[in-house]
């Protein structure tokens, strides 16, 4: 079964003799090109919250059941189809620090370009436009190359498409596998959904690429074939293989909250927003340009019929504009069958017009990848450990105080927390949001600006510490009520030039001077 939108097979645009060579020299240049526009330090907060979870994980010898770092609903069940990658960060901590986090993640985000490479010229694109629609993508998406478990979907959702690919093209006998190789991809193609279903909550992504091979199986009139009919049973499965996870049916817990609070989550976390409305509009320049290619290809006549490619870059326009997070998945899912596109399309005509659109198609994306390396390594953002205006001395304050403490802090301070107190005290928000998106609007609209309202959750809950970002509007009103409560009500325990921390008046020991940090 091929690849979406893949019907046609299409010639090289090199000479058969100059094949190999011209693959490697392109898989060397991309690969250079992620580690350039890549950043060489861990600059994701939300890679310390990975941490302490795979730490929590590796020390405990198994995977909580329930939410092991808040306290506001105990014993509630906890939803981290991640865990796995969690585990695999962690482990890369322990082998080298925060230099075997970076070299990890720039391993997976080079290996899922390359492996997009290869799926394109599998799908039947020519090496160079492959080459240069992701060189194009790499600076859509290099904001999200971070210490996160998302980046194994760039590697995971190639592989996938990979091994579609390997059932058989359509009309082609000396393509088509026997029965059993086919039973062989099939279930490597299952063990890569389950993989996937530990690994991130991007896991549905999966069932779109059955999709979208069906579509173009349906479009070539080819659903006779073995492999097809496998494909209709994992897909009819993959809700199921889903759930081989050890939270079983509640894997799907944070992929639905993610959807339902998705408004939620847009209104505080950049990511979240959409490209058209977030800072910085020409940092997109890459991903519109990608999207007028995709749309462009398929004008000529010859792509009218790639249903699969469609349906592919129909839901990766809808991902990467809904929310500017999902912008590196549209490129590993959007290009290779974009490139295929364009190479039928330029199949017919000259050598010579061939060699011009290739050059064309660089001269696009190599500046934008210069541009973007030149960025990233003149003023690459500071490692997250050292960061000044961090919350690192508030939480290593934290970590000093009385094990048990029951912590109400920004939900974006969080990562720093749960790295630094290494389980020694809990939050009223998990930075995470495995609490849910209700949970986090409540804390945002109704706890911060009310203090009455505060006090009452706080003594229902017996929270012992408030921390509070002077710098935060939405903390103002909470902040001036922390600082006037009269006895038995809080005492300022640490300050420094960012943040605040509050405790219990009665628990509370000697105010130390600003910005003074015990030992942990």
């Amino acid at each position: 079964m091929p690849g979406p939108g893949s019907s046609n097979q299409v010639l090289p645009w090199r000479a058969p003799k100059r094949a190999t060579a011209s693959v490697v020299a392109a898989a060397l240049l991309l690969a250079a090109a992620t580690v350039l526009v890549s950043p060489w330090r861990m600059v994701d907060p939300d890679g310390l919250s990975h941490l302490a979870v795979g730490r929590l994980i590796v020390e405990t010898g198994a995977v909580p059941r329930t939410d092991p770092f808040t306290f506001a609903a105990p014993g509630r069940s906890w939803s981290n189809p991640e865990w796995l990658g969690d585990v695999a960060w962690y482990a890369a901590w322990r082998a080298g620090g925060a230099h075997g986090v970076v070299a990890l993640r720039l391993a997976l985000v080079a290996l899922g370009f390359l492996l997009a490479l290869r799926l394109g010229r599998r799908q039947g694109a020519a090496t160079l436009p492959t080459l240069a629609l992701l060189l194009a993508a790499l600076p859509a998406g290099l904001a999200r190359f971070t210490e996160r478990n998302h980046v194994h979907a760039l590697w995971l959702i190639p592989a996938c498409g990979l091994v579609l690919a390997a059932l058989g093209a359509p009309g082609d006998s000396a393509a088509t596998p026997g029965p059993r190789a086919v039973r062989r991809r099939l279930a490597a193609l299952g063990l890569l959904m389950v993989l996937w279903a530990n690994l991130h909550g991007s896991f549905p992504l999966a069932w779109l690429l059955l999709v979208a091979a069906l579509a173009q199986a349906v479009t070539d009139g080819d659903l006779r074939r073995p492999g097809v009919r496998g494909v209709v049973v994992l897909l009819a499965l993959a809700p199921l293989l889903g759930m081989v996870s050890p939270h079983l049916w509640r894997n799907y817990g944070q992929v639905f909250d993610h959807v339902a609070g998705a408004s939620v989550y847009r209104a505080v976390i950049i990511e979240w927003q959409p490209p058209l409305a977030a800072p910085a509009p020409l940092m997109h320049l890459p991903l519109h340009l990608l999207a007028a290619a995709g749309v462009a290809s398929f004008l000529p006549r010859c792509n009218r019929r790639a249903a699969g490619a469609a349906v592919l870059l129909l839901a990766g326009l809808v991902l990467a504009y809904t929310a500017q997070r999902f912008v590196p998945e549209m490129a590993v899912l959007v290009v290779p069958p974009v490139a295929a596109n364009v190479t039928r399309a330029a199949a017919a005509s000259s050598a010579t017009f061939r060699r011009a659109l290739a050059a064309v198609l660089l001269c696009v994306a190599l500046p934008l990848v210069a541009f973007a390396a030149w960025g990233a390594r003149r003023a690459g953002p500071v490692s997250v450990l050292a960061r000044p205006e961090s919350p690192l001395a508030a939480a290593r304050y934290l970590a000093g105080e009385p094990p048990g403490s029951r912590v109400v802090a920004p939900f974006d301070a969080g990562p720093w927390l749960l790295w630094v107190g290494a389980g020694r005290f809990s939050l009223y928000v998990d930075p995470r949001n495995s609490l849910g998106a209700a949970h986090l609007r409540g804390f945002l609209r109704e706890i911060l600006p009310d203090p009455r309202r505060f006090e009452t959750e706080a003594r229902r809950l017996g929270v012992t510490h408030v921390l509070v970002d002077r710098r935060d509007p939405r903390m103002a009103a909470l902040a001036a009520y922390l600082a006037s409560a009269p006895a038995p009500g809080w005492r300022r325990v640490f300050a420094d030039a960012r943040y605040v921390l509050y405790a219990r008046a009665a628990a509370a020991g000697p105010t130390p001077t600003n910005g003074s940090v015990p030992p942990t």
